[in-house]
């Protein structure tokens, strides 16, 4: 997948500032443990998203950056809408020519290819999603 595997020995940044951010109604938020993933994540679904209809979105994978680790409880989640793709959510700007639904992960440490994987299942199992229109972007996650 391209991404580095989780270090045990990572913990949440403890450098970094939280800023209080309102997260909107649109984006939902599924704290860790209650989803059968590893991850607490944000989910944005579009607007036009009607469930009573077959039509089925891409989906958007945005990892957040160093600055970003967190537990995946209620206290954390929201640091990760500070910037790029959740940010514009936020300011209601994301506005991408096809919608598609955008799931805001949060990991203690480096990515790990397995968890993304099992949260790609999961969000394939359970959203209507178009399975051959999964992308995946974000920040860069150093390691010290």
């Amino acid at each position: 997948m391209g991404c580095d595997l989780d270090d045990e020995n990572t913990q949440p940044n403890p450098n970094t500032e939280t800023v209080e951010i309102s997260v909107p109604e649109s984006i939902q938020i599924f704290e860790k443990g209650s989803t059968p993933t590893e991850y607490g994540f944000h989910l944005y679904i579009p607007p036009e998203y009607d469930q009573n209809t077959a039509v089925k979105y891409p989906l958007l994978i945005y990892l957040h950056g160093g600055g970003g680790r967190g537990n995946g409880t209620a206290n954390s989640l929201p640091g990760l809408v500070q910037d790029g793709v959740p940010r514009l959510i936020v300011d209601n700007r994301w506005n991408p020519t096809n919608p598609m639904i955008v799931i805001i992960p949060q990991s203690p440490g480096l990515w790990n290819a397995d968890h993304l994987h099992d949260l790609i299942a999961y969000a394939m199992d359970t959203y209507p999603v178009v399975r051959n229109r999964v992308y995946m972007t974000g920040l860069y996650t150093f390691k010290k």
